[in-house]
């Protein structure tokens, strides 16, 4: 059980800087998208 904690721990410390990072990314493509128009 105790590797499970740690487990789901590490995953949510990393998760949320990645999907920090995707709504980086939509937010320069939007940024591209609209100078291209």
């Amino acid at each position: 059980h105790g590797t499970q904690i740690s487990r789901k721990k590490i995953a949510s410390q990393t998760f949320v800087p990645m999907r920090e990072g995707d709504g980086m990314e939509v937010g320069n493509a939007l940024r591209i998208y609209k100078l291209k128009w």
